[in-house]
């Protein structure tokens, strides 16, 4: 997703511009039903973890240290 974009702001391309939308569209879409059915299937543990990871970009910082699972 981010690669298509990236390559379409690189080389002026609207074909791939156009692409990166699109891609970036269906995700926002398919993403909240592929999470709640994650929820449905994981319960309370990737609720969890959803409210712990970002959905789309990474975080360059952490609101919690790191921790080692047990």
């Amino acid at each position: 997703m981010l690669t298509l974009l990236s390559m379409a702001l690189l080389t002026g391309a609207r074909g791939i511009f156009l692409l990166a939308i699109l891609s970036i569209l269906l995700y926002q879409v398919v993403a909240p039903l592929e999470e709640r059915e994650l929820l449905d299937q994981y319960g309370p543990p990737y609720a969890a973890y959803r409210e712990s990871v970002p959905r789309f970009l990474p975080r360059l910082w952490r609101k919690t240290p790191f921790q080692t699972p047990s």
